[in-house]
């Protein structure tokens, strides 16, 4: 799977679950770190960081469906 749809399918979840529950979600997200210490110790550093980044922007920054505290 590519980064473009991964990122897209987070956003599309966080779409449905919305329209679900008829309210903005939570996101918790755990264990983050643990792939991207596996990845520096091993490679492909700079290909996690472009996903992770990506990721996070789908899923945190610029997801309108998402309950911020």
């Amino acid at each position: 799977m590519n980064e473009t749809t991964t990122t897209m399918a987070i956003h599309q979840l966080s779409l449905y679950l919305s329209r679900y529950y008829q309210k903005k979600i939570i996101i918790l997200l755990d264990e983050y770190d643990t792939p991207m210490q596996e990845v520096y110790e091993n490679g492909c550093w700079d290909e996690l960081v472009s996903f992770t980044r990506s990721m996070f922007n789908a899923a945190f920054k610029t997801n309108p469906y998402l309950e911020r505290r």
